[in-house]
C-alpha cells in the first residue's frame, strides 16, 4: 500500500512539472507564487481578519432542549427535536482581533514546528533526488542543503483553511482555491512533493483547530487575549504606538521565516548541549 501512495505522490509531481515545462512562460509567475504565495495569502487573511466588520445579527433556525438553549450553535436538524429561531453570532472587531493573535500565536509554533521537523528529518527535495525535475538553471540552488518533509509554507495555508472558518465558512471559498494554487506552485516547480505540503496543511490545521477550540471555550483566557487586543485602540495613544511597533516586528519577522527564532533555539540547544557534555566528563 505505501508503495502505492509513493508511486501517486512521484506521479502527480511529476505532471504538475512537465505541464509547466510546457509552458515556460508562466515559469515566473509560478516560481513568484512558490516563494511568496503563501506569506502573501497569509498577510491578506489576517489584514481582513485584524479590521474585521462585524455583520448584523441574523436569526437562524436551530434545534432547542427541553429548556429552550439551542442544543449546537450550527444549524442541526433533528427529527423529534423543537426549532426556535436565534440570532447567531456577531463578532466585534475587538473579539476578532483577540482571536486572530491566538490564531497568529498559533501559526508560529506550527511554523517553527515543520521547521524544526525539516531540519532534524533531513528528507531529500524531489530536485535531489534523481527525478527528472525541469527547471531553469540556478533555480534550485538555495534549497540544496534543506529538507522537504514537512512544508513550512503549507503550515500557513493548513492554519487559514481552518482558522477563518470561526469567522464565517463562507470565507473558506476563497482561502481554499488560493491554498490550492500556492500547494500546487510549490509541486510544479520541484520544492515538494505533494504528501510534503499535505503533511504542513495538516499541521497547521491541526494547530489552528486546537487553539480556535480552547478560545472559543474559554481555556485559554478569553480576557487575557481581549486585553492584549485592546492595546491596539487609539483612544490610547501612547499604547496603541507601541503595540503596532511591536507588531511591525512580528511581520518583519514572520517576512525573514522567524530566522531569529530559529537563532536562539540553535543557540540554546548548543549550550544545553555544551553543558550536558561538560557534566559527563
Amino acid at each position: 500500500m505505501v508503495p502505492f501512495f509513493q508511486n501517486i505522490n512521484v506521479q502527480l509531481l511529476l505532471w504538475l512539472n512537465q505541464a509547466l515545462m510546457h509552458r515556460t512562460g508562466l515559469y515566473p509567475a509560478v516560481l513568484q507564487i512558490a516563494n511568496q504565495g503563501g506569506e502573501l495569502v497569509t498577510a491578506i487573511a489576517f489584514s481582513y481578519l485584524w479590521y474585521w466588520r462585524a455583520p448584523h445579527a441574523k436569526h437562524l433556525l436551530v434545534a432547542v432542549n427541553a429548556a429552550g438553549q439551542p442544543k449546537s450553535r450550527y444549524l442541526r436538524l433533528v427529527s423529534a427535536g423543537r426549532f426556535q429561531r436565534f440570532p447567531s453570532r456577531s463578532k466585534s472587531r475587538l473579539e476578532s482581533r483577540a482571536q486572530a493573535i491566538a490564531l497568529g500565536v498559533a501559526g508560529a509554533s506550527a511554523y517553527v514546528t515543520a521547521r524544526l521537523l525539516t531540519l532534524n528529518l533531513h528528507t531529500t527535495r524531489p530536485f535531489a533526488s534523481g527525478l527528472n525535475i525541469w527547471g531553469p538553471p540556478g533555480v534550485f540552488g538555495g534549497l540544496r542543503h534543506s529538507g522537504s518533509f514537512p512544508c513550512d509554507h503549507a503550515v500557513l495555508l493548513g492554519l487559514l483553511l481552518v482558522g477563518v472558518t470561526f469567522w464565517s465558512r463562507k470565507s473558506v471559498l476563497l482561502t481554499l482555491p488560493a491554498a490550492l494554487v500556492c500547494i500546487a506552485s510549490r509541486c510544479a516547480v520541484g520544492f515538494h512533493y505533494p504528501s510534503d505540503m499535505l503533511a504542513g496543511a495538516l499541521l497547521g490545521a491541526i494547530h489552528a483547530l486546537a487553539v480556535m477550540h480552547l478560545y472559543e471555550k474559554g481555556v485559554l483566557g478569553r480576557k487575557r487575549w481581549l486585553s492584549v487586543a485592546s492595546c491596539f485602540d487609539p483612544a490610547a495613544p501612547a499604547l496603541c504606538l507601541a503595540s503596532y511597533s511591536f507588531l511591525t516586528l512580528v511581520g518583519i519577522e514572520f517576512s525573514m521565516h522567524f530566522q531569529h527564532i530559529f537563532d536562539f533555539i540553535f543557540w540554546f540547544q548548543g549550550g544545553l548541549s555544551n553543558s550536558l557534555g561538560s557534566a559527563h566528563h
